[in-house]
């Protein structure tokens, strides 16, 4: 049947290692809820936590191995939204004290650190080909530090799910990037709201 020649070419391939860049959008497109916040704002993105191993549920494919790095896009795309968000930020290396951000005439300062990140994927056989469907989930923590020395934090999540059909098992590669790239979207507006939220309760003209 075709079906099971369509399966019978997805697990035998020559076994290999798929890693693509995970596609990227603006990040000031990411920001457009909400007016911009006015102010002075310093701000930390974490990066270098978000290179994933995709877990494979069932045996098609499974002979292949698939990655996705999305710490260039998440920093890329984080640091534009920040910039489009608020009226005036400057990204530093290091964590500032209260005492620095009131010192130095910061409104706020804020960390955006990465945590966890899970990918997963799975095959469904077709007549001519197969359908490959994946999953990512991020988790992040966001602090802000307010002029008046006052540290908030707040969980966010970010969550993507992509198909692509293909006679291949290059499309479980293409489902992970663009499912990764939608959970990186889904995060960084989540962030993007909460740090409005958070500066605007404390901003002072």
């Amino acid at each position: 049947m075709r079906t099971a020649a369509v399966v019978t070419s997805l697990l035998f391939l020559a076994a290999c290692t798929y890693e693509a860049p995970v596609p990227t959008v603006s990040g000031a497109s990411l920001a457009t809820i909400g007016a911009q916040q006015p102010g002075r704002y310093a701000a930390l993105v974490q990066s270098g936590g978000w290179n994933m191993k995709t877990d494979l549920v069932g045996f098609t494919c499974s002979a292949h191995a698939f990655k996705a790095d999305l710490n260039p896009a998440w920093e890329q795309e984080m640091k534009e939204a920040l910039t489009a968000a608020l009226k005036e930020v400057k990204f530093v290396a290091a964590v500032m004290t209260p005492s620095d951000v009131s010192n130095q005439g910061y409104n706020g300062f804020l960390v955006v650190s990465q945590s966890n990140a899970t990918s997963k994927a799975g095959v469904t056989a077709g007549f001519w080909e197969g359908t490959a469907t994946a999953r990512t989930d991020l988790d992040a923590i966001l602090v802000v530090t307010h002029a008046n020395g006052k540290t908030e934090q707040q969980a966010l999540a970010g969550h993507g799910v992509s198909s692509e059909s293909s006679m291949t098992c290059e499309a479980v590669e293409t489902a992970v990037t663009n499912s990764a790239s939608l959970a990186l979207q889904d995060i960084i507006k989540e962030a993007i709201v909460t740090t409005k939220l958070l500066f605007a309760q404390s901003y002072q003209r």
